[in-house]
């Protein structure tokens, strides 16, 4: 795990320099965007991660889990600041750790957050599409470009599809066995993945279509995310409309799915300054700088997590300890101490 955080933490550094090598930054331009752009960009990135604590919250209540709105927002907000510093965004599934206080159990925390993933990728894949075809009657795109963009569409239905069938339990069940007998892969499996998918699955099974009404905050907060750029890029002078913001933050989300570097940084990074620099026609370097002030709010808005995900780092190292080797009924105990109360419900 070490070696593949040091590798994408290259990957990120390396896409980073390529965007300077070729963008640049603007200092000047920095120094002089406006400040009141800047707090609309830090008050419209702050929503986008409450409506995803609202969407936790909703989840939770349709499991039958009594969680208050104030516990969801404090561990949505931990588990949004290890995604920000974690390989693939792999940090929202230490989610369990920060519900546990709440009475949530291993197995139904993980269920939340694999409902929000596959919620927060359908609202993506959507939105994505809608995007690719805008873009595509304004600007001309490259066979590569196209290309990428599509293939990160093709990521996404992919990871929907996947989630989707591993959740059912007995689809889980099949899979187990097909895969235990094979050498490499089966031994993969098993360590890493059997066990709490199975009881993912089984938690997961209780939940009717209403999860689906999960996707208007999940919408709401792709929008907010989208009007934080939107300021942000307003903020030193560049002329996009707000529906060009949604465009683009659309597709940057698409194209994150790919599990290169830490966060989706550098990626998101070269797909904005592109985005901006072709329908906001403004200088290379301005784009840039652009969606390095984007990063920076992003991460700001997420900060108020930290002090509460340093405050359970004990609780994360047990906790990835035992995902790492799955026993049968552990993921019924809490993520970190066994002998947890067993959740509230109603």
């Amino acid at each position: 795990m070490r070696r593949y955080y040091i590798a994408q933490l290259l990957i990120s550094i390396l896409l980073l320099a390529i965007l300077f090598l070729y963008s640049g930054f603007s200092l000047d331009a920095l120094l002089g965007l406006s400040p009141i752009h800047l707090a609309l960009a830090y008050a419209s990135m702050l929503s986008a991660t409450l409506f995803i604590a609202l969407s936790l919250y909703m989840i939770l209540r349709l499991m039958g889990l009594r969680v208050s709105i104030g516990g969801a927002v404090k561990a949505n907000f931990a588990a949004q600041f290890l995604s920000d510093i974690t390989p693939a965004r792999l940090g929202y599934f230490a989610l369990p750790v920060f519900l546990r206080r709440y009475g949530v159990g291993a197995a139904a925390g993980l269920a939340a957050a694999f409902m929000i993933g596959v919620m927060n990728a359908i609202v993506k894949m959507f939105f994505g599409i809608l995007a690719l075809y805008y873009l595509s009657g304004l600007v001309s795109l490259s066979a590569a470009q196209y290309v990428a963009l599509l293939a990160g569409l093709g990521v996404l239905v992919a990871t929907v599809v996947l989630i989707a069938f591993v959740a059912r339990e007995e689809y889980a069940v099949r899979i187990e066995g097909f895969l235990g007998d094979k050498p490499v892969i089966g031994r993969l499996y098993t360590r890493f993945f059997a066990g709490f998918l199975r009881e993912i699955a089984r938690v997961m099974g209780g939940i009717d279509a209403r999860v689906f009404a999960v996707t208007l905050p999940l919408a709401a907060s792709l929008f907010m995310n989208a009007l934080s750029l939107y300021f942000a890029a307003t903020a030193l002078g560049i002329n996009i409309g707000v529906l060009d913001a949604v465009v683009i933050s659309s597709l940057a989300s698409v194209l994150m799915y790919f599990p290169v570097s830490i966060g989706g940084i550098g990626v998101q990074e070269n797909v904005n300054t592109v985005l901006l620099y072709l329908l906001g026609g403004a200088p290379l370097q301005l784009c840039a700088t652009a969606s390095i002030v984007y990063r920076a709010v992003l991460i700001a808005a997420d900060a108020p997590g930290l002090p509460i995900a340093a405050a359970h780092t004990a609780d994360i190292k047990k906790y990835i300890g035992m995902r790492s080797a799955p026993r049968p009924g552990l993921v019924e105990e809490s993520p970190g101490v066994a002998g947890e109360p067993p959740p509230r419900t109603r």
